[in-house]
């Protein structure tokens, strides 16, 4: 009677520690990822900007991924599944990461995930460049974005899109600074050290070589303002920043 009771025992002990065991290494799993993670996982706690540069990463990285799919949660496994499944958001972490290492002094790395998202993605975006959170590449082939450009959170850029310097005999080296929650359409082209104001939208094949102000629709080589768009038709501050 003795060795039941002793079988069973050590079964219902023995099932406990693989179950620890279990525990422990799924949460040192999402540890790696849930740097920044709030209690509630709400957005509206995301909000705050992380100060470490893993926080940052973390950070544009769920900010991204919220602007594709607002109907999953920015955990690491639905991460993983949207860089399979969508080129545009897995062109947007290869910029994240190469970014970050570019700013950590680390050599050619960073142009080799440049090269790389280049042959996987068709985005051409360099690793100097500025780019805000919440970046969204529908269509990310044909994309060319220049290593002095800015370009701020929320934006969308579609296939095609080239910004860059304007090639002029003074050679001043001047890059395009794109605000916030700006759409540049397919085929838009912005060149030299022009701004593009926020909350606005160049259209399909337009050529922007001056500055455009905020919340209007510019499009025509060269582009020209066509209209002013509605406040109430503009995109809250940031998408990571919304309750649902």
């Amino acid at each position: 009677m003795a060795e039941p009771c002793h079988s069973g025992t050590f079964a219902r002990s023995d099932l406990g520690s693989v179950l620890k065991s279990e525990s422990a290494a799924n949460n040192k799993f999402q540890m790696h990822f849930a740097a920044i993670d709030p209690p509630n996982n709400s957005p509206m706690e995301m909000s705050l900007t992380p100060s470490s540069a893993r926080g940052r990463l973390t950070f544009a990285i769920r900010s991204d991924f919220l602007r594709v799919r607002r109907d999953r949660p920015p955990q690491l496994w639905w991460v993983l599944i949207e860089m399979v499944r969508s080129t545009g958001f897995r062109a947007a972490v290869y910029y994240r990461l190469a970014h970050t290492l570019l700013l950590h002094g680390v050599p050619v790395l960073p142009s080799l995930i440049q090269a790389h998202s280049i042959r996987s993605t068709g985005a051409d975006i360099s690793p100097a460049s500025k780019i805000g959170v919440g970046l969204l590449l529908p269509h990310p082939v044909g994309i060319v974005i220049g290593g002095g450009v800015v370009v701020g959170e929320n934006c969308t850029i579609f296939q095609n899109v080239t910004c860059g310097e304007l090639l002029r005999p003074d050679r001043d080296h001047s890059y395009p600074d794109i605000g916030d929650r700006v759409t540049l359409s397919a085929g838009a082209v912005c060149l030299g050290g022009i701004k593009v104001g926020s909350d606005s939208i160049v259209g399909a094949n337009s050529v922007v070589t001056r500055s455009i102000p905020n919340g209007v629709v510019a499009a025509g080589a060269p582009a020209k303002v066509l209209r002013t768009l509605p406040l109430d038709k503009a995109e809250p501050t940031s998408v990571c920043r919304q309750d649902s």
